[in-house]
């Protein structure tokens, strides 16, 4: 069930020619970052976790070379634009240093389940209720098949898309995976896991084999945990602290939304309070929890 570990990176131009390749629009920014297409008619900028500034020229081109209804980019803050989130990354890793029980569930991880790299086709069969159960437990309504293979159907094609799985051998099936994206010398990782194993803690088996690898044995400088939601949820506190607790660091960003010149007159809070009663009517729409963050999160500055 488990195969090999990958052993090379793609430069990051390969791999936004690749996703570019696959049909995502995709925009070359400064020195090494990208802008690519996400949902909502946003571009985002990766890595991720970069926090150069951005022109305000350079946004305006962004603009003008695609149809995106929003930019989206952290920043380092500043009086200007103050912290309103989190980027979680770590780039050395040493399990002796986390807590107590953080280090027993690893090992209790490993004791239940199979970790490490799979091929794709094991969890496109086996990770739909682990998928499942992730947006459900986030008070998402997105939490269906057809929503899984619309995440990882074409995500699973690209050569620096990777797949750590926790395997429950007895039972085969697939307790949880982490999709991994490497690139250069940088890994960005997100977290599924079934309600029904959650008591044998397989994200922590994940997690500490990925930060293990990539920088004990890959060298990679950074494997990234994403930026904390804009989405209000009942696990956003929760979820902060165990991303502290496996090993990654919290670095406080100013995160940006900055809305096309067309849709500027739009983005008020009258708009705002129309979107969130929409909320109320149907409150586990991912999409639309998305929207109301973005606007909150732009309105507040």
């Amino acid at each position: 069930m488990l195969i090999s570990a990958p052993q090379d990176s793609l430069p990051i131009d390969t791999y936004m020619a690749e996703l570019a390749g696959q049909g995502v629009k995709v925009i070359k920014g400064e020195g090494d970052t990208y802008w690519v297409a996400n949902e909502l008619g946003s571009l985002i900028r990766y890595p991720k976790f970069c926090t150069a500034p951005v022109s305000k020229s350079a946004i305006q081109c962004l603009f003008n070379k695609t149809r995106a209804g929003i930019v989206n980019y952290v920043i380092d803050p500043n009086d200007d634009y103050p912290a309103n989130s989190y980027v979680y990354t770590c780039n050395t890793y040493d399990v002796s240093t986390l807590c107590r029980a953080s280090r027993w569930n690893a090992r209790y991880a490993f004791k239940k389940f199979a970790i490490g790299f799979m091929n794709w086709s094991t969890i496109l069969e086996h990770g739909v209720e682990a998928f499942c159960d992730t947006r459900a437990r986030a008070g998402l309504s997105d939490g269906t098949t057809q929503q899984f293979k619309n995440a990882f159907d074409r995500f699973s094609e690209n050569r620096s898309h990777f797949v750590i799985g926790a395997w429950a051998v007895e039972d085969r099936m697939l307790a949880g995976f982490l999709p991994v994206i490497v690139v250069d010398k940088w890994a960005d990782i997100g977290s599924f896991s079934s309600n029904r194993y959650l008591k044998f803690r397989p994200s922590n088996g994940l997690i500490h084999y990925a930060l293990d690898y990539f920088l004990l044995h890959r060298g990679l400088n950074v494997v990234s945990y994403g930026v904390s939601s804009v989405q209000k949820s009942s696990m956003e506190g929760g979820l902060h602290e165990f991303k502290l607790r496996v090993g990654f660091e919290a670095k406080h960003v100013h995160r940006a939304f900055v809305f096309h010149p067309i849709l500027r007159p739009l983005a008020n809070r009258w708009t705002l309070r129309i979107m969130q009663t929409a909320l109320k009517i149907a409150p586990h729409n991912r999409l639309l929890k998305k929207g109301v963050g973005s606007l909150a999160t732009s309105l507040a500055r």
